[in-house]
């Protein structure tokens, strides 16, 4: 009697690799640009809740607070890829003094994408406003091809959002 094989041939199991190889092949360009758009996405949503947290500090401390990137120093710089900083700045004078409350230090972006902002850095006042946003503001966030451009819009009255898609069209303010 036969004994009946169970398997594949080599034949079958060359042809399946090869057709995954080819799918795989399209299909890489693609996740290249998701992995941006999510890094992209999860950034900008960190920007827009490191200033409502800024705007409720400064409410709920009935003082001014400051939003900018320190750097690795203790003044605000215009460098906002370095990554956002959040802390107590009384005498309004975008630097961390002594004596003034570091709240929130972030880490920096993604080494490839560009952040910029018109400011060097955004102030709250005890009553949520903005010090020094006058109408609104967009804070740009892009990867390094410029294909994935994102945006946070602050307002004169303290409010941040994530921006419209068609709010962005380029990559710097």
């Amino acid at each position: 009697m036969l004994k009946k094989n169970h398997g594949f041939t080599l034949v079958e199991v060359l042809t399946v690799v090869a057709i995954a190889g080819i799918m795989l092949m399209i299909a890489a360009p693609n996740f290249a640009s998701l992995s941006a758009d999510s890094r992209a996405f999860s950034a900008v949503n960190g920007i827009a809740r490191d200033l409502m947290y800024a705007r409720n500090q400064a409410v709920n401390n009935m003082t001014t607070v400051a939003v900018c990137p320190l750097a690795g120093g203790s003044a605000c710089t215009a460098e906002w890829s370095k990554g956002v900083d959040v802390f107590i700045d009384t005498n309004e004078n975008d630097k961390l003094d002594t004596g003034e409350t570091l709240l929130k230090s972030g880490s920096a972006f993604h080494e490839s994408d560009q952040v910029s902002f018109a400011q060097k850095s955004v102030r709250f006042g005890a009553d949520g406003l903005t010090r020094n946003v006058s109408g609104s503001a967009i804070l740009y966030y892009c990867d390094d091809k410029e294909s994935v451009k994102k945006g946070v819009v602050i307002s004169s009255s303290g409010r941040a959002k994530v921006a419209d898609k068609s709010a962005i069209s380029k990559c710097s303010g």
